[in-house]
C-alpha cells in the first residue's frame, strides 16, 4: 500500500512539472533528465549539496579560524627573502660603486666648464691643481696664494668614497680662450671601477666610459 503512494505522488509530480514549465514558456524536461545531461563535475557537485544540505554560498564560506598562513610558512618565506637577499647584496653594491663614480665623473666635467667660464670671465688664466692623497682638486688664480673658486672633495668624507683620483698633470692651466697648454685626462675609481674624464688641448671636455 505505501509503494503504491508513493508511485502515486511521483506520477503525478512530474506531469505537474511539464506542465509548470510548458506554462511558463522554459523547458519541459523532466528534473532528473536535465541532471543527467551535466558533466560529471556539476552532478558531483550537485549530489554533495544534496547530501550536506548546503547551497551554493555555504560552499564558498571558508570554516572559522581557517584563514591566515602558519608560523612555518612565515618562516619559510623569511628564509627565501634572506637568501635572495644575500645572492643580490654583491650585485647590488656594485651598482652602487659605478653610481658613485659616473656621478663624480659628470661633477669634475662640470667643474672643467666652470674653469673655462671663469677665465673667460676673469680675462686671465686660472689653474686646477689635483691633490692626488685627498682625493680633491681646486681651482684658483695662476699666481700662488691667489683666489680659490672652487674646491671639491671626493674622498671617504664625502657622498662619492672615491679610493682614487688621479691626472696625468698635477696642474692644468685653463687661458681664457678656454683651451690648455696640454690634453689632461682625470681618472676617477671606486673598488675596481674607473671613469676617465679629458680635457683637451683646444678645450674640449669628453667623460670617456667606464673600465
Amino acid at each position: 500500500m505505501r509503494w503504491s503512494r508513493i508511485l502515486t505522488t511521483v506520477s503525478e509530480a512530474f506531469p505537474l512539472c511539464r506542465r509548470t514549465g510548458a506554462a511558463l514558456g522554459g523547458d519541459t524536461v523532466p528534473i532528473w533528465k536535465r541532471n543527467a545531461r551535466l558533466a560529471p563535475s556539476s552532478r558531483l557537485l550537485l549530489s554533495l549539496r544534496a547530501r550536506r544540505g548546503l547551497g551554493s554560498g555555504d560552499l564558498r564560506r571558508r570554516p572559522h579560524g581557517s584563514a591566515g598562513y602558519t608560523l612555518i610558512e612565515l618562516l619559510m618565506v623569511i628564509a627565501v627573502m634572506g637568501v635572495l637577499l644575500a645572492m643580490a647584496a654583491p650585485r647590488i653594491h656594485s651598482v652602487l660603486q659605478h653610481a658613485k663614480v659616473n656621478a663624480a665623473a659628470s661633477v669634475l666635467a662640470m667643474d672643467l666648464q666652470y674653469a673655462q667660464m671663469v677665465a673667460a670671465r676673469q680675462r686671465r688664466p686660472v689653474v686646477l691643481i689635483l691633490v692626488p692623497d685627498t682625493r680633491q682638486y681646486l681651482i684658483r688664480d695662476r699666481p700662488v696664494g691667489g683666489t680659490v673658486f672652487r674646491t671639491r672633495l671626493f674622498g671617504q668624507d664625502t657622498d662619492y668614497l672615491l679610493d682614487e683620483l688621479l691626472s696625468t698633470t698635477s696642474a692644468m692651466e685653463v687661458f681664457p680662450t678656454g683651451i690648455t697648454h696640454a690634453s689632461t685626462t682625470f681618472t676617477l675609481g671606486l673598488g675596481g671601477y674607473r671613469r676617465h674624464v679629458t680635457f683637451t688641448r683646444a678645450g674640449q671636455i669628453r667623460v670617456l666610459a667606464g673600465s
